[in-house]
């Protein structure tokens, strides 16, 4: 009865010792990916905002990227909310908002909720940066408040004509409510 006790007891050391072999060779694979995607990003945006580029690579085009220092998020901007952009890990630019370069406006960008675009949008304060880059210019937005709103709240559509304006929005609550982060021009 002993020797099968040991015989169980080793049993479940060594399968205890595989499980944190495979969940840390898990989380290594995680970070390298996630280092991979960066540098993709990286270089689609060197190719994709260079002087000569039309702003197209691998036959995408691209309106801007979005980089958030103080969250270690930077992104790639599509034009269009639409699952299929959403789902690939693009910031997508709402059909409603004002364009990346108009002098004025409110510039709709939304996101999933994931590790790899807006998790931690929630972390930001007021006065932290947001820095949007297009093919003409880089703007430097400062965020002015955060708010949890319901998923039939409209108001974030509202439009500006005085000054421009970045609104991000993503889901929060599992979905059922939404996170909107709004940012002021500071530079350009």
């Amino acid at each position: 009865m002993s020797h099968l006790k040991n015989v169980i007891k080793n049993n479940l050391k060594a399968i205890g010792i595989v499980l944190i072999a495979i969940a840390a060779l898990i989380y290594l694979c995680n970070i390298f990916m996630n280092y991979q995607e960066q540098e993709y990003i990286e270089t689609i945006i060197t190719e994709s905002f260079s002087e000569e580029s039309k702003g197209e690579v691998n036959n995408i085009r691209y309106l801007g990227y979005i980089y958030i220092p103080e969250i270690g998020s930077k992104r790639l901007i599509r034009y269009g909310t639409s699952a299929r952009i959403l789902d690939a890990n693009f910031v997508g630019k709402h059909d409603l908002s004002a364009g990346l370069d108009e002098e004025y406006g409110n510039i709709i960008l939304a996101g999933h909720n994931t590790r790899s675009v807006f998790a931690n949008l929630r972390r930001l304060s007021t006065g932290d940066i947001i820095i949007i880059g297009t093919h003409h210019h880089k703007y430097t937005f400062e965020v002015s408040n955060k708010k949890i709103i319901e998923v039939d709240d409209f108001g974030i559509f509202e439009a500006i004509d005085d000054r421009k304006v970045l609104t991000i929005i993503t889901c929060t609550k599992g979905g059922k409510q939404r996170l909107v982060v709004t940012a002021e021009l500071v530079e350009e």
